[in-house]
């Protein structure tokens, strides 16, 4: 043990006196610097390149050199090796020594320049190891700061930085970058220290480091920043170098889940600063988030979610954050149970150490997620929007899970509190916006439900709601049950609540004056939710006798089935049915998403906010617009224009509703006298029953306007008498100067004017505002052109990727047809016959005996290599991942025309001489001949590769060798019976049979038969879902009968498949749809009802659909598929099915 100490000492006091060796001495000159003849010979020397030209004296010293950093190498490896170990450089023995080195590598090595010249970057290595080592104790931390050693590696790292990028990957540099960053990371958790390299900007060139592909690079430089975004101001000044692309693109890409844990805690803390949240956001940082929100990590997902709450700060991403699918994911996180810290692909791209470390998911995680995505959910849902979202979603029964004791036995109590806090936030947020109070009322009990009002709205305040947890929490089990069966009935997936005619209820939207709407469903084959009123036929309204129900109720079916074929625009609410039973009138519309603008009037007033301009104008012009369209072309005024009808949806898309009230006028009748409507926001012509016209809806917009300014109708009081004379001398308060601007009062003072002749119509009100108007078109315009321009440049993408999938899948046939026909020599070899296998290499001797003209350059073992290509040296070859992602690197072997059993020729790219590094993502594995040798085919962003030689050359020898075998059939024939009858059952090939392995996702099989049947049953149902024409169309009649029998309960899976199959190939036998009688296609034609016109029987249209099919009237026959065929394809051009789908 003591000679062991002894020669520890020993090689210590060794390397000091390596380290403190002056140049001088070394090459026996007095100046410190080595003159260029020196240097040159020196550098010859390490390259192994010939120095004889170089003077004696230059060569003798430039050996010296080398032989003395050789000698100096090996005693910083015995260093490094011996204390890999050592944590606890102060407490050793020979601490004293120890702390000379260090100081020497700063002073003696790393801080010279004219040794930082000469120095082997091998001997760099070395130092910067040791330095490492060293740092793990927190006395060495302050030593090196004290040396200024900081400043010295930072020097370090941007010196070699930029070899790096400029140069390529080079194995000792890439050492001495990632050495220097180790460093770093072990520093930046010392706090002082922290301080220190914050001042000295070091986060700068770690920030560069994150475009590199070497994973302990990026995983050092990851690591070091984390530390730094701790600090306040460091954090800040992270944020101002735009690294929110780097960071999202470690996101999206395969890297290992380590560095995308640690990519996703660096933009969590960075996030904080609001100007980086701007960064995501013009870096695509939304979208991104949301499709990482798919991994099952529940770190990355914890660190995601909490990205997604402070960006939704900004209205604009909360708006993103929807537009984009993110309330569904978010919902899917508070709902499930089971996550893992890896995924399979996690898995197959991160090394085993890591992943140990990470793979154990207790119940905190779990609930430390569901509290992150309530959070999320919260802050999305101070957008009323949203809001009504996260409620259609099934959000209320979802979130309402989370409010009891947890079912998890959680180490920390404090964490499951937490979650049912963030569950409690989520709901009072939701029942802030009006229209979802209503649920929450039949949740909780009196006493409950008067706390969760007391809260107030908007309250972020966590401690808020602890009251509330703490109330749940005292409950007995009964009463728990009873809110968790409250909660359950607000589940949207229940089973329907009654049924009316063929619509199945699902839940009650709301009450009006007329009656209820409910949310309903097709009972058959119907995703499509609709809005269902329900109107009492013993409604005051609809007449107070029989007779004047009935007349009413006619009278309401017709004008509702006028608007429903003649009201087209996209701001006015689309009818579709209107029928009568049991007492109850009901009418089937459309159902907006969105909230009635009283409910945005309430919203705003709770969250004292008030609406901007320029949303003002873009609904009034939209209001304009629609009220223009029914007055001067369909000649229908509403009656009823009021916040409760008029409702907004995503990006404030308006949508008048409630046209229960509105009359058609005749062409021949310019006023209408019967007193309707909302009294707030009637004209003064209908208050005093005098007639009026399309200008009532003019005056009702214009109250609409001015309670948008002012959140106030501008007529209100509870005296009905003092009411109807304000409104009839226009008695309304001012708004303010300074809140809106003149043009706008100005429009609210034009609109209630109290002589309709005075009044302008909407024409008249467009004109008035027309400098809006163009604005609100230039608007338009534009993102119409960008989003064509998004949609054009999607489309080139997408056909230049068909275009590179189509060149690989091709370029693969034409590799595997040569594969399988080397596969026959080989096959051959192994059966011993010589008399074959002589012939059959005679083909491959003729096929390359001469070699054709090749393009592409061809390359050998000694010159191409997969990783740096033709010429180059390996550089570092990444770390070593499984699966199909793999980076490998491998020996290639060539395929020379000399050698007769070798078919293939070296695969190089099109148009390059070799490949780089830099560009390498994955290569594809072929193995051909069974040795186990690989030939790599790696495949790069921006380069298609192929094989050198061209179609001529593969086809040639595809012609010649056939030719040759055919030559020799009999032969083979004579083989083939031979081995059956020596008792050979099979024709096996040898044990190393030739084998082909790729990724799956590099290629698409572009004939997939299921999805061709899938794209002519699209076909079909696009054709039956067209809006009915109004001349009778037999093409349709036909096709939608065709769709009926195909999914009739006679029809089994597999004859629909045979039916499609048959109509894809447009097979000359008759359609079994009972098509051949005359009767039975009048039959059908008089059955087609619904949307479209009736045909009656007997008529001459009947006897078009023989004519346009070419029946044969004297005998049973029907239509043939290639007859239907062509239907379907001539309605498909008509209506433009295929520009749409391009």
């Amino acid at each position: 043990m003591e000679d062991r100490k002894k020669s520890q000492v020993s090689e210590l006091r060794t390397l000091l006196k390596l380290i403190t060796t002056p140049l001088t001495s070394i090459v026996g000159q007095n100046d410190e610097r080595l003159t260029a003849s020196t240097k040159d010979a020196l550098n010859n020397l390490y390259n192994g390149h010939d120095h004889s030209n170089h003077h004696n004296n230059d060569s003798s010293h430039a050996n010296a050199v080398k032989k003395f950093f050789t000698v100096e190498a090996s005693a910083l490896g015995q260093l490094s090796s011996n204390y890999q170990s050592q944590r606890d450089f102060t407490q050793h023995p020979h601490h004293a020594i120890f702390q000379k080195i260090c100081n020497a590598f700063f002073q003696h090595r790393l801080s010279k320049k004219e040794w930082m010249e000469i120095l082997p970057t091998e001997n760099i290595v070395r130092i910067l190891i040791c330095i490492r080592l060293f740092v793990r104790d927190c006395h060495y931390q302050e030593l090196l700061m004290q040396m200024k050693g900081i400043t010295t590696l930072m020097q370090i790292l941007q010196q070699y930085m930029n070899h790096y990028f400029k140069f390529g990957e080079n194995q000792l540099n890439v050492d001495i970058l990632k050495e220097v960053a180790s460093i770093f990371q072990k520093l930046s958790s010392n706090e002082v220290i922290q301080l220190e390299m914050i001042k000295a900007e070091i986060y700068k060139p770690l920030f560069i480091l994150l475009g590199s592909n070497d994973i302990t690079l990026l995983q050092c430089a990851l690591l070091t920043l984390n530390n730094f975004a701790q600090v306040e101001l460091a954090c800040s000044k992270i944020s101002e170098l735009n690294c929110a692309e780097s960071l999202l693109r470690i996101l999206q890409e395969d890297h290992d889940v380590a560095l995308k844990k640690l990519a996703s805690s660096l933009l969590r803390r960075l996030c904080s600063d609001s100007k980086f949240c701007r960064q995501m956001m013009l870096s695509d940082g939304v979208p991104t988030c949301l499709r990482t929100l798919h991994s099952t990590n529940v770190k990355i997902l914890w660190n995601v979610i909490w990205i997604i709450v402070q960006m939704a700060e900004d209205p604009e991403c909360r708006d993103e954050v929807r537009i984009t699918g993110g309330i569904p994911l978010l919902l899917s996180i508070v709902q499930k149970k089971k996550f893992s810290s890896l995924n399979s692909r996690d898995r197959a791209n991160s090394n085993s150490s890591m992943a140990s470390a990470t793979n154990e998911i207790t119940p905190d995680h779990i609930m430390s997620l569901h509290s992150a995505a309530c959070a999320a959910l919260t802050e999305l849902a101070v957008s009323d929007t949203n809001a009504l979202q996260i409620v259609n979603l099934n959000g209320v029964y979802i979130i309402g899970q989370l409010i009891f004791p947890s079912e998890y036995k959680v180490e920390d109590v404090n964490i499951s509190k937490n979650v049912q806090e963030s569950a409690f936030r989520a709901l009072r947020f939701l029942f802030s916006m009006e229209r979802n109070r209503r649920v929450f009322k039949r949740i909780f009990p009196p006493d409950m439900f008067e706390a969760f009002i007391d809260v107030g709205h908007y309250v972020r305040e966590l401690s808020d709601y602890r009251p509330l947890v703490d109330k749940i929490n005292s409950l007995k089990q009964e009463e728990l049950e009873t809110i968790k069966n409250n909660i359950a009935e607000t589940n949207r997936n229940k089973e329907p609540i009654k049924t009316v005619g063929a619509y199945a209820v699902m839940e009650l939207l709301g009450a009006g004056a007329f009656g209820n709407v409910y949310s309903v469903k097709k009972v058959m084959g119907g995703q499509t939710v609709y809005a269902m009123k329900e109107i009492s036929v013993y409604h005051p309204a609809l007449g107070r006798t029989p007779k004047e129900r009935d007349s009413s109720i006619g009278e309401l079916i017709n004008e509702t089935t006028i608007m429903k074929e003649q009201l087209r625009h996209p701001n006015i609410v689309k009818y579709y049915k209107t029928f009568h039973e049991n007492n109850s009138l009901y009418i089937i519309m459309e159902l907006i998403d969105g909230a009635p603008l009283s409910e945005h009037f309430n919203s705003l007033k709770e969250k004292k906010q008030k609406f901007s301009e320029e949303r003002i104008w873009k609904i009034l012009i939209q209001i304009i617009m629609a009220l223009r369209y029914i007055h001067k072309d369909k000649r229908i005024v509403h009656r009823d224009l009021s916040p409760g009808n008029i409702m907004l949806g995503e990006m404030d898309k308006v949508t008048i509703t409630d046209f229960g009230l509105a009359r058609l006028r005749r062409r021949e009748a310019s006023q209408m006298t019967s007193v309707v409507g909302t009294m707030l926001y009637n004209c003064p012509e209908i208050v005093q029953n005098k007639p009026y016209g399309e200008k009532a809806d003019v005056w009702s917009a214009g109250c609409l306007l001015y309670q948008m300014a002012t959140l106030k109708p501008p007529f209100y009081t509870t005296n009905l008498l003092q009411l109807a004379k304000k409104i009839v001398e226009a008695d309304y308060s001012p708004i303010p100067e300074e809140d809106y601007s003149a043009l706008l009062r100005e429009t609210i003072a034009k609109c209630m004017t109290t002589d309709p002749a005075l009044r302008p119509d909407t024409v008249q009100l467009a004109s008035l505002t027309s400098d809006i108007f163009m604005k609100h078109f230039d608007k338009v315009i534009i993102d119409k052109v960008t989003t064509e321009k998004k949609l054009e440049k999607e489309r080139d993408r997408v056909r230049k990727r068909n275009l590179e999938t189509s060149q690989t899948v091709h370029s693969y046939r034409r590799l595997l047809s040569a594969a399988q026909e080397r596969n026959i020599l080989t096959n051959f070899a192994g059966s011993g016959d010589s008399t074959l296998l002589s012939s059959l290499r005679s083909v491959g001797e003729q096929l390359f005996s001469t070699e054709p003209n090749i393009d592409n350059q061809q390359k050998t073992d000694d010159d191409f290599d997969p990783l740096m290509g033709s010429g180059g040296t390996s550089g570092e070859s990444g770390p070593q991942h499984d699966g199909n992602d793999d980076i490998r690197s491998l020996g290639t072997r060539s395929y020379s025309p000399s050698s007769p059993n070798s078919f293939l020729p070296n695969i190089v790219p099109r148009g390059s001489p070799g490949l780089h590094n830099s560009s390498v993502r994955r290569n594809i594995l072929l193995d051909f001949d069974g040795t186990g040798h690989d030939q790599v085919i790696t495949k790069t962003t921006n380069e298609i590769y192929t094989f050198s030689p061209p179609d001529s050359y593969l086809s040639q020898m595809h012609d010649q060798f056939e030719k040759t075998l055919g030559s020799t059939s009999s032969q083979l024939s004579m083989h083939n019976d031979s081995k059956r009858n020596t008792g050979s059952a099979r024709f096996r090939p040898p044990y190393n049979a030739p084998t082909i392995a790729f990724s799956s996702r590099q290629v698409r099989e572009l004939n997939d038969p299921i999805l061709q049947m899938l794209s002519q049953l699209h076909k079909i149902i696009f054709i039956t879902q067209l809006p009915p024409t109004l001349d009778y169309n037999p093409h349709r009649r036909i096709v939608d009968k065709y769709k009926r029998a195909l999914f009739s309960a006679n029809h089994s899976p597999a004859e629909l498949k045979t039916e499609i199959v048959k109509l894809m190939n447009g097979v000359r036998e008759f359609v079994d749809i009972n098509l051949a009688p005359v009767e039975s296609i009048t039959k059908q034609a008089g059955e087609l009802n619904d949307n479209l016109t009736p045909v009656p029987q007997g008529s001459s249209e009947v006897s078009s659909v023989i004519q346009e099919l070419n029946l044969d009237m004297s005998k049973d026959v029907g239509i043939t598929y290639e007859q239907l065929h062509d239907m379907i394809e001539e309605e498909l051009v008509e209506n433009g099915y295929y520009e749409l789908s391009r």
